[in-house]
């Protein structure tokens, strides 16, 4: 089976776990801090503006409740969003509004409700497939007083104008679980500009005890009582630690040849849907530079094409599913969902990943080229 996301963790990840496992130190550490110098090194900011932890999800959920929103604070958020995105704002007790989307899976600007345009507060944004939602309009068209949230989970190695998304964020957060561009495992970045607000969330992810407080180890050379520490605020414990940088370092370190690799794909998908006329979601600013994340197809037997490709050993998905539909979140629905529907309907994520082969890429093409036939 030809996989939709597949990880390419090699050898040098084993050496570097082999000197985790011989220090005997698991959790965070020397290496902790190495990776996420080469992280914001590679994002183009400042290390002190960066935090990791346990998952992207841990950092959505903690910069909400962090934010102490009142009950008649608006979050405003896309109906293609990760579903925690929705779940944190409930959580944190504030009013949530979910708008339409465009034809490439991103937040329609042009589509938000004018009194939502005045009402928000927070916009929590997905780039969706890293493609770079347009975050200076947002801000024209919105309060002078709003925050832009951007979620760049998939957005690792998306730059405009040679700034990289997310860098210049009230705040922004990256994955690097088993599916994503870069990963360690687990795991997941967060950054902003706002310092203050960085330590808050580097405070709260760690119990609530101060940034600047020591270890036991490191007390014990100047205290009789090493072992007592304070905690300045309520928190939670969700961490990056020494084995997840140990897995993620090499591969920070190979990113861009991940992402030349995944451009070529796209571009030998692009000659051959160009040739067959077979919609599929285009990227032509020239000023952007993409992760490639998704390479999304529209096809009107969509759920057919699907079928047959998984028929001849081709996995293909789409993410995320409408969060206007589900349950928990239908009645904080804004306007209507035209863009929607037809992006729901109609779109296939197949797969773009930097382990695919040629004979991979050729075949699949042939496989939907065999389907219309």
């Amino acid at each position: 089976m030809i996989n939709l996301f597949q990880p390419s963790i090699g050898e040098e990840a084993l050496l570097e776990l082999k000197n985790v496992f011989d220090s005997n130190w698991l959790g965070r550490g020397n290496k902790s801090s190495q990776f996420e110098q080469l992280l914001a090194k590679y994002l183009g900011v400042s290390k002190d503006n960066l935090g990791t932890n346990a998952c992207c999800t841990d950092s959505i959920f903690s910069s909400i409740k962090l934010l102490e929103l009142d009950p008649d604070d608006l979050v405003t958020i896309p109906t293609n969003s990760f579903p925690a995105v929705g779940s944190a704002v409930l959580e944190a007790g504030a009013k949530l509004a979910i708008v339409d989307i465009k034809q490439d899976g991103n937040i329609d600007l042009e589509k938000i409700p004018k009194d939502i345009l005045k009402e928000t507060k927070v916009f929590f944004i997905t780039h969706y497939g890293g493609i770079p939602v347009d975050i200076n309009s947002l801000r024209q068209i919105s309060s002078k007083e709003v925050l832009i949230f951007e979620d760049c989970a998939c957005a690792l190695g998306s730059f405009q104008n040679g700034i990289s998304v997310g860098s210049n964020a009230d705040f922004a957060c990256w994955s690097f679980d088993p599916m994503k561009l870069v990963s360690t495992g687990e795991g997941g970045a967060y950054f902003s500009k706002n310092m203050d607000f960085v330590e808050k969330l580097k405070i709260y992810n760690y119990l609530g005890l101060p940034i600047n407080e020591k270890s036991g180890l490191d007390k014990s050379a100047d205290s009789g009582n090493w072992w007592t520490y304070d905690v300045c605020m309520p928190g939670r414990r969700s961490m990056f630690c020494d084995f997840h940088a140990a897995i993620g370092i090499p591969e920070i370190e190979k990113v861009n040849n991940y992402l030349e690799r995944k451009n070529n794909i796209r571009d030998f998908y692009e000659k051959s849907f160009n040739k067959s006329g077979i919609d599929f979601v285009k990227q032509d600013d020239p000023s952007i530079s993409y992760s490639n994340y998704f390479m999304t197809i529209k096809h009107p037997k969509r759920n057919d094409l699907a079928s047959y490709m998984k028929q001849n050993n081709v996995y293909t998905s789409l993410r995320y599913s409408p969060l206007h539909k589900m349950s928990i979140f239908k009645d904080y629905a804004y306007g209507d969902f035209k863009g929607s529907e037809i992006f729901y309907n109609s779109s296939l994520n197949i797969p773009i990943h930097q382990n695919l082969k040629d004979e991979d890429v050729d075949k699949i093409c042939k496989i939907i080229e065999n389907f219309d036939k």
